[in-house]
């Protein structure tokens, strides 16, 4: 099974200075022979639509037209996802005892990931991030082995590694199931229109603390 990790919004926790109030994460998960399908339709996506080779799927940055074209284009691929959404006052970031950016993404990835347990067994992890992070890639990589468990104690994630999303579709992917979320729970105009392209998809999508 391979599972692509990447996230809306940011873990900065000044909201009221630009800083998005929720951090969400989309885990997609899906086996090799879907996630070769799904990726040779967005490879063909950008040719349809005449975009460079190079062009990045990043919800935040492609206008309406694109996002709509992308999650057509998508929606009938094979693919499951999990989304979890921290929203980050500061009194729930208090409580949780999460003080600085990497405890979030971590705490956040932890909750995901152990909601998607069942779909991770014997996983390989791809998270959108800089691979020259090794320390905090590898930091991850523990604690996700440590915590994603089935109920008899034996852990789940396989290996977890680290790319940039414009390298590679299926993060881009999970950043759109990302956007979606967050356009959902900001209560943008367009926010479940664009869901519809990807409900048939969602497994699980926590908020917390819960709305």
């Amino acid at each position: 099974m391979l599972a692509f990790v990447d996230a809306s919004g940011d873990p900065g926790r000044q909201i009221l200075n630009r800083s998005s109030r929720y951090f969400i994460l989309a885990l997609v998960t899906l086996d090799e022979q879907h996630a070769s399908d799904c990726d040779r339709r967005i490879t063909g996506l950008r040719d349809t639509l005449g975009l460079p080779s190079d062009f990045e799927f990043h919800f935040s940055d492609n206008s309406a037209r694109i996002r709509h074209e992308f999650l057509k284009e998508v929606s009938s691929c094979e693919f499951s996802y999990h989304t979890y959404a921290l929203d980050k006052d500061p009194d729930v970031l208090k409580r949780l005892q999460l003080d600085r950016k990497e405890e979030m993404f971590t705490y956040v990835i932890s909750q995901v990931c152990q909601r998607a347990a069942l779909y991770l067994e014997n996983a390989k992890v791809v998270i959108d991030g800089q691979r020259s992070d090794r320390g905090f890639r590898d930091r991850l990589a523990t604690s996700l082995r440590r915590e994603v468990r089935t109920r008899e104690g034996r852990g789940l994630v396989r290996s977890v590694s680290v790319q940039p999303s414009r390298q590679n579709n299926l993060l881009q992917l999970a950043d759109y199931a990302a956007g979606v979320q967050n356009r959902m729970l900001c209560e943008r105009p367009d926010g479940a229109e664009l869901h519809r392209y990807l409900v048939s998809h969602e497994l699980t999508s926590q908020v917390w603390p819960q709305m």
